[in-house]
């Protein structure tokens, strides 16, 4: 995972690929916040 922080020119391509990928994961195994405004 840190080797990947300061390699290749996919470098920022590849990292917002696996924050996005942790964020789909989270979403989907969280429970949704709670609404705090209705």
């Amino acid at each position: 995972m840190t080797r990947l922080d300061h390699d290749a020119p996919l470098d920022e391509r590849t990292k917002m690929g696996t924050v996005g990928a942790v964020a789909l994961d989270k979403a989907a195994t969280s429970p949704p916040p709670p609404r705090l405004a209705e």
